[in-house]
């Protein structure tokens, strides 16, 4: 059996805990979550069977050896894992990218294919995190009630912010055709809108059939921003005059 592998590429509070537990539920594919994250493995309910049984670090704490080599043997291992699955991947973060540089070797050596993920509405992503913050809950497992309080927003650290993650969107779009890899890249808010639609592009890419997709995560915030917002006028002219204007139309979704 021929076996494709392939990367989730992508950044903090882009859906992709969401996209790897989805993909992860496809009998065909397995698909690991942070394996690149340096942090013992633990037992968050969201990690749950998405972990194999040691990170980069602890393999490097065990097995021993020194970068790059001991970076690919490691990838290599990760793939054996499940030797069953026509597809197996992992999560790779933008910052974990920067810190492992030497995982684009594998990457193209290996032939892997790359699910580029992208959050489109940077200002989103920035209540997430701020909404994360503040409760503590990085992901909801279960249906949520009580409506969030209104956050006030810092204008200046949001476009900050909003600017900082637009340059690093570009500059993996830029590394990622410098790497001729062949990528897919999916939108959250089309995730969103047309989940079969999108994930259709992904079976393509990996060559396995369709699936009806399955989750276990819960959105933590939906509403309009004037809810979500207790400076919305402010923030919202900050976010205008920068050109981020157009992200201000459609109904926003912060968790």
């Amino acid at each position: 059996m021929e076996r494709q592998g392939f990367v989730v590429v992508t950044t903090q509070r882009s859906g992709s805990s969401w996209l790897v537990d989805l993909l992860d539920s496809h009998p065909a594919a397995r698909v690991w979550s942070e394996i690149f994250l340096d942090r013992p493995l633990s037992a968050q309910p969201w990690t749950a069977g998405l972990l194999p049984p040691m990170r980069f670090q602890q393999y490097r704490e065990t097995v021993g050896g020194v970068r790059p080599f001991s970076t690919l043997a490691y990838l290599d291992w990760v793939a054996g894992l499940e030797p069953r699955a026509r597809a197996f991947g992992f999560k790779l973060m933008y910052n974990h990218w920067r810190r492992y540089p030497e995982i684009a070797l594998a990457l193209v050596a290996r032939r892997y294919k790359v699910v580029h993920l992208v959050r489109a509405n940077a200002f989103d992503a920035y209540l997430s995190g701020l909404r994360v913050r503040e409760t503590g809950e990085p992901h909801r497992l279960e249906a949520g009630s009580a409506p969030p309080r209104p956050l006030r927003v810092d204008a200046a650290a949001c476009l900050h912010y909003v600017d900082r993650r637009e340059r690093s969107v570009r500059r993996i779009r830029r590394l990622l055709g410098l790497l001729r890899l062949e990528v897919v890249e999916l939108d959250y808010e089309a995730l969103r809108r047309n989940l079969d639609g999108e994930l259709r592009k992904v079976t393509g890419l990996l060559g396995v059939p369709g699936h009806r997709w399955q989750s276990r995560f819960q959105k933590i915030v939906s509403g309009r921003y004037e809810s979500l917002v207790e400076n919305w006028g402010e923030v919202r002219a900050a976010l205008a005059r920068r050109g981020y204007g157009s992200w201000l139309e459609d109904p926003p979704g912060s968790g």
